[in-house]
């Protein structure tokens, strides 16, 4: 943080030349080949909207950082991607994230009641909304994560259903 105080990050991600923190004051990147101690090295990113304000997950999905600002508001969380240099919204109907994790060349959007799986072209090619357990329809769902095993799997961490196997 400035002048080296504290600050809380709620994520971190990797391109290739940069290391970037999600923080409650906006998103703060680092070369990757500067002394990440220095707080000088970390700037914060002024491109982006609502630069200054809470950023809770980073996900690089197909070479691309996706990155949510939430302003702790019902169903008000924003997504931005950053697209040769340019930060620009990202999935617009998606309006929260408890998490988003990127395996296998597909993104998965753990919301609210639904789970969001966006292929590595960006479209959105699946919204899960219930689970089939035992020939049960389950619903509302609960997931807190998700993410794509080696043999395509969808695998979630579930508030209260626990972990689930789709």
């Amino acid at each position: 943080g400035e002048d080296g105080a504290s600050i809380v990050v709620n994520d971190v991600e990797f391109d290739d030349d940069f290391i970037y923190a999600a923080t409650n004051n906006g998103i703060l990147r680092a070369n990757l080949d500067e002394n990440l101690l220095d707080y000088n090295s970390w700037l914060i990113i002024e491109t982006i909207p609502n630069s200054n304000k809470k950023f809770n997950h980073l996900v690089k999905h197909s070479g691309q950082i996706v990155a949510n600002y939430t302003p702790e508001e019902w169903y008000a969380d924003e997504l931005y991607i950053l697209s040769n240099g340019t930060w620009q919204p990202y999935l617009q109907n998606i309006k929260f994230a408890f998490d988003m994790q990127s395996s296998q060349g597909i993104l998965t959007i753990a919301s609210r009641e639904r789970i969001f799986v966006v292929d590595n072209s960006h479209s959105v090619i699946g919204d899960i909304k219930y689970y089939n357990i035992n020939n049960e329809e389950i619903k509302p769902i609960n997931p807190r994560s998700s993410l794509v095993t080696t043999d395509g799997t969808i695998m979630v961490a579930d508030y209260q259903n626990e972990l689930i196997k789709i």
